[in-house]
């Protein structure tokens, strides 16, 4: 975990499935400003002329790796806001449009660096998990019985004020098939060969802490 933490890339490679964590998705937001993300570079790249708003969807050169990308940007004086999500499973329907920008989803993170005026950024991320049932077992007794009738507690929000990782919330739902979860975190990230996969496997360790896999 520290070496991972020191070494934002360390053992991330892009055949590591993100969905093998349960991850269905990450979204990262990046709140900066003008004088640190080069407005005007970055809409003469995407050929957005002024819209202050703009948005994307960033298809992967191989489907095999399991997730594209969506990206977001607002302009709002003096503050920008610049979201990054990273999805599994099925991808967008019809093909990559010609005049997408920059390149595939496993580029992508690190070619939106080249607007930013430092090499890393803080980051606030929220991380969507979902595991079946019979494979993992919550050490919080769910569902819960209450004195209201046909009415029962199903999930849990765990502040976790250590803040593992940079993690400071757990948020935790028994489905009918599945247990979804919800990791929010503050991390840094670095844009140099930036892919996701690093910060899911630290959201997914902590969330592992809390659901722990059923054994054969």
């Amino acid at each position: 975990m520290a070496n991972e933490k020191s070494h934002p890339q360390a053992q991330a490679t892009e055949r590591d499935k993100l969905s093998s964590y349960g991850l269905d998705e990450i979204r990262y937001w990046i709140y900066t400003s003008r004088e640190k993300f080069d407005v005007a570079k970055f809409r003469a790249a995407v050929g957005a002329k002024d819209e202050d708003n703009y948005s994307c969807v960033i298809t992967p050169h191989d489907p095999a790796i399991g997730y594209e990308a969506r990206m977001a940007l607002w302009v709002e004086e003096p503050e920008i806001t610049v979201q990054l999500i990273y999805s599994t499973g099925a991808p967008s329907k019809g093909k990559r449009k010609v005049k997408q920008p920059g390149p595939y989803a496993e580029e992508f993170g690190e070619w939106l660096g080249q607007f930013f005026k430092y090499e890393t950024t803080q980051s606030h991320m929220h991380g969507h998990f979902s595991y079946p049932l019979a494979t993992r077992a919550s050490k919080f007794p769910l569902p819960l019985k209450t004195n209201i009738e046909d009415a029962e507690i199903d999930g849990v929000s765990l502040r976790l004020p250590s803040e593992p990782e940079g993690v400071s919330r757990v948020r935790l739902t028994q489905g009918d098939k599945e247990w979804y979860v919800e990791a929010v975190a503050d991390r840094r990230i670095t844009f140099k060969g930036f892919i996701p996969h690093v910060d899911v496997r630290v959201l997914a360790s902590v969330i592992n802490t809390l659901l722990e896999e059923r054994k054969p």
